[in-house]
């Protein structure tokens, strides 16, 4: 029963696109999705985005690393652009699991952001709103991008058109030549389309790889999975398929321990540590 479990929910991850890339319907040069926060944290109170100005629309979250990390180059760059550039973050998928923090406009929520970014208002000298609870600008814009991580930025010209989307710790070089009225749209409406049809590719290929590997552990094909990391080149898939097959069954994620531990230059001790506690859990 608990392989069965196991295994469905690897199957449903899969079917709910935890393996995929997310289907585009937004990309450079297309015009800026509606922009509707529900509250405002910090800077005055935003009801839409305003022809004529130049905006940096970024995403994070509390409980995100490398957001946190980016709040001081984000905060230098709305320093740098005063006056030309208006920089706002999107507060998204930081409404904790309680049912009362997912309820629309729920002031715990509010509260709890609010004094995150009072604690970190030097880091963080830019506009903050909130995402609703259905989180439906990260969805009407990142999601629609293809974009499933954050801290994720988009830069919107004068015009109201996507200029640029990626990490905010590299938009350093297209947000001066935007914010300067030098910046080639469609050489980026190109490169960035062409990106984004290998992440679907890619997602592709890691969705049907992770459909093999549940259907042949359900089997209990061993042999298979074995030929399935000593045939994977990069690290990662080696890696991957390991814990995936762990998640599904913790014996034979075992039976991989025994195999591969401390044989697959690249994977360490703490890599292990992390097989070994799905084995015993």
């Amino acid at each position: 029963m608990k392989l069965r479990t196991a295994f469905i929910s690897v199957l449903a991850m899969v079917a709910a696109g935890s393996f995929a890339q997310t289907a585009t319907t937004l990309t450079v040069g297309d015009p800026a999705p509606a922009f509707s926060p529900e509250g405002t944290v910090k800077g005055p109170n935003l009801t839409g985005l305003k022809k004529g100005t130049t905006y940096v629309i970024e995403f994070w979250a509390t409980w995100c690393g490398p957001c946190i990390s980016s709040f001081p180059h984000i905060s230098d760059l709305a320093d740098k652009y005063k006056g030309q550039v208006e920089v706002v973050s999107v507060n998204t998928w930081d409404r904790r699991a309680s049912a009362v923090e997912k309820e629309a406009m729920n002031p715990d929520h509010v509260k709890r952001v609010a004094e995150f970014v009072k604690t970190n208002s030097e880091k963080m000298r830019y506009n903050i709103v909130l995402d609703d609870n259905k989180d439906t600008i990260a969805t009407t814009w990142m999601r629609a991008a293809g974009r499933n991580g954050i801290p994720c930025a988009f830069i919107v010209d004068g015009s109201g058109t996507i200029a640029w989307i990626g990490h905010p710790m590299q938009m350093d070089e297209p947000l001066a030549a935007v914010a300067a009225g030098k910046w080639d749209i469609k050489a980026e409406r190109a490169r960035f389309m062409q990106a984004q049809a290998a992440e679907a590719k890619a997602a592709a290929e890691a969705k049907a790889r992770m459909e093999k590997i549940a259907a042949m552990v359900k089997a209990g094909d061993s042999a298979g999975i074995k030929q399935i990391v000593n045939d994977a080149k990069a690290l990662n898939e080696k890696a991957s398929t390991i814990m995936t097959v762990t998640q599904i069954d913790a014996s034979m994620g075992a039976m991989l321990m025994e195999t591969y531990a401390g044989k697959i230059e690249g994977l360490g001790a703490s890599y292990w540590c992390q097989v070994a506690g799905r084995v015993v859990g």
